[in-house]
């Protein structure tokens, strides 16, 4: 089965418009569409070996332009989208926390969830105090995450499900 699906891709991959489907995969990912452009990026470079640096460009364009847009979305929209919906879950004190978080740690969250690679394709848990001497030394995760107390914020994601 594995092998049917691996030979239609590689089909696919060799498609005249292949190069455009990989663009327009990869824009929307970085944007919102949870499926990477992996899926389609190997196959096209293995079936197109001495084309790989311009299919790579054309993907990290295509990547780059799309996190352009979603930067857009959250810069543009967030009054009018974002807040509303903090307010319904009542979550406005959580994310201004969290936005804190990101100002002073930012670049550190985003290296180290960019540079690691997990099977659900989520980012991993980030603690921007790990290893500081403010961090509660017998802290524990219970997985529940309305019990944050009002120390550092700290991402969670059950990579599990």
């Amino acid at each position: 089965m594995l092998r049917k699906l691996y030979d239609r891709t590689l089909v696919f991959a060799e498609h005249r418009h292949a190069i455009y489907w990989l663009a327009g995969i990869s824009f929307i990912e970085s944007s919102f569409f949870p499926i990477p452009p992996d899926v389609l990026l190997i196959p096209m470079v293995l079936a197109a070996r001495s084309k790989w640096i311009r299919i790579a460009l054309v993907c990290t364009a295509a990547s780059v332009l799309g996190g352009l847009f979603g930067y857009l979305i959250g810069a543009v929209g967030f009054e009018q989208i974002g807040r509303p919906i903090l307010d319904f879950y009542h979550a406005t004190e959580k994310f201004e926390r969290a936005r804190e978080a990101y100002n002073e740690h930012g670049i550190l969250i985003v290296f180290t969830a960019g540079c690691t690679a997990t099977q659900s394709g989520e980012a991993p848990a980030v603690d921007p105090n790990a290893g500081s001497e403010t961090q509660d030394e017998g802290a524990t995760d219970t997985g529940n995450d309305e019990t944050m107390d009002d120390g550092p914020v700290e991402v969670r994601i059950n990579l599990t499900e």
